[in-house]
């Protein structure tokens, strides 16, 4: 049928004009052209749907260079990756560059939807809509389980209560439904019945700092004290932005476990789980420089002002200031006076991606306040890689094993 439609295609070219004919080639061309300017040339702030015309323009001839590369036998530009990861990292991060927060909340959201639904009907992982009572009604959160009838108050669950990235500005509670199934099955290989409580929290720019902070402490303190899950069945976690609320969320667990309610203490985290944090908005450190024309983050662009700007532009749409996201501890974790309060930790992190010296750095510092962290690493892996599945399926499937062997340790241990 593809190949019927393409030869028809060809036989309207056919039937036009001499004159018709050129001047398709000629916007063709121009259009190519103008698309590899764009691409060589610095951030961009187009408009969503100019910016996803262009990404898909790339896309066609990124795909093609690659076709051309692997046909002759030369090497590409990341041979560590397989060719629909080239293209789709390179897609992706051509996009970022391109587009502004907005327009990337509107390519993420509806396939964020898409993937929801082929992951609901396909059978293996059931979603529940939760009404928290935090005010987004019964879209507080996404309840997610292998299988139906579980509930998080049940309890011989463990919890993994869980803040997605998206810097702040875009994505949704089930934007990884594909990993979070990986993850459960995982789990459920070592008999640990395990469900995900996804937090649905306020978007920046509607909703600044600290509100989506504040959004996921409460979502916290509403499921230890309303829906009465002892904190020693929960493991908390977070990608990128969402590791940042976590962590804070994690602190806050803290001071509640060093209080006591009448002669009974509050019980600790079982621990937490940090997927590609985003714990300095400085953009300063020899990894930003190193990888940003690797990482989609960074627009996949050599240049670093490009990579700083494309950050900047979530953080000045999370907290207006620049200046203040890069001192605020409360935004930047790295320049918390203190990281004692945290549960034992496992962080992952990308080798290939920006942020990779400011996690390793912040795991260095916890450590030398004496909170067990352990620290897995993606071998050539750009950001969020383990979440991506099943894009980079042999290295994200080994990053949830360890996530997987690491939260059913912590809970075994409780």
């Amino acid at each position: 049928m593809k190949i019927q439609n393409f030869a028809n295609v060809l036989r309207l070219v056919a039937r036009l004009s001499y004159k018709a004919r050129r001047a398709l080639l000629s916007i063709v061309v121009g259009t190519v052209l103008y698309n590899m300017h764009l691409e060589r040339t610095g951030r961009r702030r187009l408009n969503w749907l100019t910016s996803t015309f262009h990404a898909a323009v790339f896309l066609m001839r990124k795909t093609a260079r690659l076709l051309f590369l692997r046909l002759f036998g030369v090497e590409s530009d990341h041979p560590y990756w397989n060719g629909l990861e080239e293209i789709v990292i390179g897609t992706v991060g051509f996009f970022a560059k391109l587009s502004n927060v907005e327009g990337i909340r509107k390519i993420v959201t509806p396939i964020a939807k898409v993937l929801r639904h082929v992951h609901h009907a396909s059978g293996h992982l059931t979603m529940t809509q939760m009404d928290l009572g935090l005010g987004k009604n019964e879209n507080d959160a996404v309840w997610m389980t292998l299988e139906k009838g579980q509930m998080p108050t049940d309890e011989n669950m463990a919890i993994v209560l869980y803040f997605h990235g998206g810097g702040y500005c875009f994505g949704t509670a089930d934007m990884y439904a594909g990993a979070h199934t990986r993850l459960l099955s995982l789990m459920k290989e070592q008999n640990i019945k395990a469900g995900i409580l996804s937090i649905e929290y306020p978007l920046a720019p509607e909703a600044k700092f600290p509100v989506p902070l504040e959004w996921s402490i409460r979502a916290y303190d509403v499921v230890v004290t309303q829906l009465n899950i002892c904190p020693s069945r929960i493991i908390i976690a977070g990608d990128s932005a969402g590791g940042g609320l976590a962590c804070r969320s994690a602190l806050h667990a803290h001071e509640l476990s060093s209080l006591t309610k009448g002669i009974k203490t509050v019980r600790p985290l079982a621990g937490m789980v940090l997927i590609s944090p985003w714990v300095n908005h400085s953009c300063d450190s020899d990894s930003h420089r190193e990888n940003s024309h690797v990482d989609y983050l960074s627009g996949c662009h050599a240049s670093h002002e490009v990579s700083r700007e494309i950050m900047h532009s979530f953080s000045e749409a999370y907290c207006e200031d620049v200046e203040s996201a890069l001192t605020d501890p409360h935004i930047s974790l790295l320049h918390l006076p203190s990281l004692s309060g945290l549960p034992p930790t496992m962080v992952t992190v990308g080798k290939k991606e920006v942020f990779r010296d400011d996690i390793l750095q912040f795991c260095e510092k916890a450590m030398s306040e004496k909170v067990p962290v352990k620290v897995h690493l993606g071998e050539s892996m750009p950001h969020i890689f383990q979440l991506l599945w099943p894009l980079f399926r042999r290295e994200s499937d080994a990053a949830l094993q360890e996530v997987a062997n690491f939260c059913v340790k912590r809970i075994r241990c409780q």
